[in-house]
């Protein structure tokens, strides 16, 4: 990451359907009561049942769209539709289909990792893939969540069937958590909780850790970027996990315990001056796994204090307060806002107004990665990091979130998912020249899913954001 990143505004349209002739007959579909009449746009009927289903989201119009798309197709003999919207109606039937089998290689994949395959010590690199993951068998569209009311940001029965499978304890978890509001003490969340470090993401994460409780070198923390301690412990923090698991515990102190400096703060080497990024992320993620009483996490929220820009925000790379620098403001969404002292109140609040007032993008010239979705998303900023970010401060409802928020639902796949976009490092710009020009210092990726299919960590962020935008409505 450099100063020399940019946002960038994404004002991408679904792809326009070309109309039917005006001489054509209308038609019925026989299980949809939707008409086009003589001269109207196929293409208009399915933009607006996409238009009916963003608005509902539940299932019913999901099925209603993959028996438009169905209908169309089989009867492609009889009616002259341009081949765009024949093409268009393919992509949104096979979206919708539920075709799941153990053929399927997402289940053979899962079913690896569950079985602790001894082929994979850490988890496989995240590749392109160019068919989306079906959406499970036995789900009742049309059934809304227990305990919450049927409305535009509430995942649906097959979205949620989706993210509670038992096959990966921690999206399930995180979905009780943050999507269903079950408390901490329900049975349910208390046994998915104690499957974490057991199988999936986590399993195989740990597979990979070394007996003194580091990754890869425990003498370099930070590097290998991005496979090593560091990057291990802040992706296992997202996943659920606290300081009450053992070899949690263990890593922490460990990394505690090379990192603490002598300012206050954390620093990559445990000597000389903290940087603010490893101690913003650092402490985000000790937070979260229980350490938010521990002195010298709560040192660390002091120097993010001190170090922040007087008119807000900060700077990972001393060349002025930037977007990009966002990692001490999640240290502080991840504190529990009892324990706030007015300092702290007063430093988050100007720092979320720093983002605000820019719209979560408007700093420089447009800089498309940053309407991209990723994960891990490491030390880089995307649209997605801001508005969970942002809204989990209690700015959900701020219409300067207008922008961002469009893109999220732009971002949002017929089905009700979100795809993993990319994984980092994705730069432009001069720093993309540079890895170019410098093949060997290019970070190796690291991916718990796969590039270009649906992600359950980026739908459940989403997810979160909106549910939080729903609540200040």
């Amino acid at each position: 990451m450099g100063p020399e990143h940019r946002p960038a505004s994404e004002d991408r349209a679904d792809s326009p359907a070309a109309e039917l002739g005006a001489d054509k007959k209308p038609f019925h579909l026989a299980r949809l009561p939707i008409e086009v009449p003589k001269g109207d746009a196929a293409g208009d009927a399915l933009t607006h049942l996409r238009e009916e289903e963003r608005a509902a989201r539940w299932g019913v119009l999901s099925r209603q769209r993959l028996e438009f798309a169905s209908e169309v197709l089989e009867i492609e003999g009889k009616v002259e539709a341009p081949r765009i919207l024949l093409e268009e109606l393919a992509s949104d039937r096979d979206a919708l289909r539920v075709d799941h089998g153990p053929e399927n290689d997402f289940l053979r994949a899962r079913h690896r990792a569950d079985q602790g395959s001894s082929s994979h010590v850490a988890l496989p690199l995240a590749t392109s893939g160019s068919e989306p993951a079906p959406l499970p068998r036995n789900s009742v569209d049309q059934e809304p969540i227990s305990g919450r009311s049927v409305s535009a940001c509430v995942p649906s029965r097959r979205v949620l069937d989706w993210l509670l499978d038992e096959r990966e304890p921690a999206a399930r978890y995180l979905a009780l958590r943050d999507l269903l509001g079950t408390p901490a003490d329900d049975s349910e969340v208390r046994s998915t909780r104690a499957q974490i470090p057991r199988r999936g993401w986590v399993a195989a994460i740990l597979a990979a850790r070394r007996p003194d409780g580091s990754w890869v070198d425990p003498e370099r923390l930070y590097t290998p970027k991005y496979r090593s301690t560091n990057w291990m412990m802040l992706v296992l923090s997202d996943l659920g996990l606290s300081k009450s698991v053992p070899w949690v515990r263990e890593s922490c102190e460990f990394w505690m315990a090379r990192s603490t400096a002598t300012d206050g703060g954390f620093s990559i080497s445990g000597a000389g001056k903290s940087h603010h990024c490893y101690v913003g992320n650092m402490t985000r993620a000790l937070i979260r796994f229980g350490y938010d009483d521990d002195p010298r996490v709560r040192s660390a929220l002091d120097w993010l204090v001190r170090t922040a820009h007087p008119r807000g925000g900060w700077s990972c790379f001393g060349g002025g307060r930037n977007l990009d620098s966002w990692e001490g403001l999640s240290a502080f969404a991840a504190y529990p806002r009892a324990k706030w002292t007015a300092s702290m109140t007063d430093c988050i609040d100007r720092a979320a107004e720093f983002f605000l007032e820019r719209e979560l993008h408007r700093q420089g010239s447009p800089y498309a990665p940053w309407s991209r979705f990723h994960y891990p998303v490491h030390y880089y900023y995307d649209l997605l990091v801001g508005l969970d970010l942002l809204t989990a401060l209690g700015h959900a409802g701020d219409p300067r979130l207008r922008f961002a928020l469009s893109v999220l639902h732009r971002r949002r796949r017929p089905d009700g998912r979100w795809n993993l976009d990319a994984l980092h490092p994705d730069v432009e710009g001069s720093l993309e020249e540079w890895f170019r020009a410098h093949p060997g210092r290019r970070p190796e990726p690291f991916g718990l899913e796969t590039v270009g299919r649906p992600s359950k960590l980026l739908t459940l962020a989403a997810e979160r954001v909106l549910a939080r935008v729903e609540g200040t409505a």
